[in-house]
């Protein structure tokens, strides 16, 4: 979930997934948060929802404030396998709209460890990057200006209903973005993958209707 707020209208947009139940809360999550709105008596600017693709934002770069997001646990939303694909595009994108020095992302995860893998690899890139372009000198006289910025404000456990979770929090520093070296091969990875559930949730919805003719 991405929350930006610009020229007094507030844009929620929910990263599109498989399974209709994210759009249905989400759906039913701003509808409560209009009402008790309106129970208080308050002036707030309309909301609209957008469903996109988490690892293809249409936003521009340095452009949102805040992120915060619920990701799959990896559980009854997406395997673990193909979250692992997912996770460092997503942070990829995220670290893209994010702005520059003063963006912030919150995220609640069922694993920590490959969500601050992919934001520590995010640096790591963004480092080695700028070494390359620096000669010895250069690098003694400038500092090193991470993606995300370490340490992270937060790494902390929860727990939700007897399931646990952990939230971090993390502050956008001023580092260049670079994409995975992968980007394009999990792409088309987590697009077969999707082809392939959506031909046998068809095909299974084909077998289901002929039952119901018979």
């Amino acid at each position: 979930q991405i929350g930006k707020k610009e020229d007094a209208e507030i844009t929620t947009a929910i990263a599109e997934d498989e399974n209709d139940s994210i759009r249905r809360t989400a759906i039913d999550y701003l509808s409560s948060c209009q009402q008790y709105k309106q129970r208080q008596q308050c002036y707030y600017a309309p909301t609209e929802l957008l469903g996109w693709d988490a690892s293809m934002l249409p936003l521009r770069d340095s452009s949102v404030d805040v992120i915060v997001s619920d990701l799959p646990f990896g559980q009854r939303c997406l395997s673990t396998h193909r979250l692992s694909l997912l996770v460092p595009l997503m942070m990829y994108e995220c670290a893209r709209v994010l702005r520059e020095g003063s963006g912030r992302m919150v995220l609640l995860c069922g694993v920590y460890s490959g969500i601050v893998d992919s934001l520590m690899e995010l640096n790591k890139a963004s480092k080695e990057q700028q070494e390359q372009h620096q000669d010895e000198e250069e690098r003694k006289k400038e500092d090193h200006h991470d993606v995300f910025q370490t340490p992270f404000d937060s790494v902390f456990p929860v727990n939700i209903g007897g399931l646990s979770a952990w939230i971090i929090i993390v502050r956008r520093g001023y580092g260049k973005v670079i994409a995975p070296k992968d980007a394009k091969k999990r792409t088309r990875q987590l697009f077969t993958m999707r082809e392939r559930q959506h031909k046998h949730e068809q095909s299974a919805l084909n077998k289901e209707r002929l039952k119901k003719k018979k």
